[in-house]
């Protein structure tokens, strides 16, 4: 049975699963602040062999690509350009936000409504993008912002349906942006998340010959 293997380091969470076509999935998923580099590449042998799956049947590869933590995006970006290259395969690439959506509840969305997927980036500032949900999927309003905590306080203030993300280290501020965050969930993009969403995508996924895999940066001072 054809798989896509998925990849996510874009936060202190790190994981990794494969995940089938029927929708049956196997996955490595644990808290490891400065710890991926140690354990992704041991959780992908171990996923493959607990599928009993050849990396040669595996469909495509699919990764997060950010916004993140940078050093998470480095190891996850690394990774999945070397898996690719020696399996041969190609790489479907994620926006992390996109994927922490994806992680709301079908029951609680509401067609036509408003929806914000957030990732603390330090530094007094959030990654964060506005979704409309419209005939089953997220329609961006627009692309991803690195926003001081002021801007995205009078954002949120605008009428939302409900909010997704990983703030638990936003220190300063928390106390007032907690309470414009309507139906809040804590989550952080999950790699299995990515692979069921990656098999929507299938006609994103590209050789490494025609695209390599990078990851996004929205701080400017980090890729100088």
């Amino acid at each position: 049975m054809s798989a896509i293997l998925a990849l996510d380091a874009t936060t202190a969470n790190c994981s990794v699963s494969v995940v089938f076509e029927n929708g049956q999935a196997i996955t490595r998923s644990e808290w490891v602040p400065q710890g991926h580099a140690r354990v992704i590449l041991p959780w992908v042998d171990e996923v493959l062999q607990e599928a009993q799956l050849d990396p040669q049947a595996l469909r495509a590869l699919a990764w997060v690509q950010g916004p993140g933590a940078f050093t998470g995006l480095r190891i996850a970006a690394g990774v999945v350009q070397g898996l690719a290259m020696g399996w041969e395969k190609p790489v479907i690439s994620l926006p992390s936000l996109e994927v922490l959506l994806h992680q709301i509840p079908t029951t609680n969305r509401i067609q036509g409504q408003r929806y914000w997927a957030l990732l603390d980036a330090r530094m007094d500032e959030v990654y964060a993008q506005a979704f409309q949900y419209k005939d089953q999927g997220f329609v961006a309003e627009a692309p991803t912002q690195l926003w001081p905590l002021n801007s995205l306080r009078t954002a949120l203030a605008e009428p939302h349906q409900g909010s997704i993300g990983d703030l638990m280290n936003l220190k300063q501020g928390w106390d007032t942006l907690k309470p414009l965050l309507n139906d809040w969930q804590e989550a952080w993009p999950e790699a299995e998340t990515a692979g069921r969403l990656a098999w929507t995508r299938l006609d994103q996924a590209w050789s490494l010959e025609a695209q390599l895999p990078e990851p996004v940066y929205l701080r400017p001072s980090v890729v100088k």
